[in-house]
């Protein structure tokens, strides 16, 4: 079934595409369909996605960059500059980038003593105050334990 729009309808979806209106509020707008939206757009030449998104401004790309390099977790990252996961790697991916590398062996040591200690602590609160991750405790005292056998 083939379904025809106005010049009109399509008129109007194309000035809101160029607006950068989300899709779905077009469609309930003007009626026209998701794929009739799509189709319209690449037939006037505009591309929706990454190329349309507005460019960050330098100061924020410095800032992912300077939080990256200093080995700042990308989910601290995200909520410090309020950007998308896909938009801090676009910024510092193939930018010769490195992540601060951290060394958390005294963090480990400290987690096993702890552990071993039994002061009536959970691993997730021993993870919690020596800032690791509980998988890394345990497979610290898997390791831990294969070395004593």
């Amino acid at each position: 079934m083939t379904v025809t729009y106005s010049k009109e309808q399509v008129a109007e979806a194309i000035s809101l595409i160029k607006q950068g209106i989300k899709y779905s509020e077009i469609t309930a707008k003007t009626g026209l369909s998701r794929g009739a939206l799509t189709y319209y757009a690449k037939k006037e030449g505009i591309q929706r996605g990454n190329q349309l998104s507005k460019p960050l401004a330098p100061e924020k790309v410095q800032e992912i960059r300077e939080l990256f390099q200093a080995g700042v977790p990308i989910k601290d990252i995200i909520k410090q500059t309020g950007c998308s996961d896909s938009v801090i790697y676009k910024y510092t991916s193939g930018s010769g980038l490195k992540p601060r590398v951290w060394d958390k062996q005294d963090q480990i040591k400290k987690a096993i003593e702890m552990y071993l200690s039994q002061q009536d602590r959970t691993v997730k609160d021993i993870c919690k105050e020596v800032d690791i991750h509980p998988k890394t405790l345990y497979q610290a005292l898997k390791k831990l334990d294969e070395e004593s056998k």
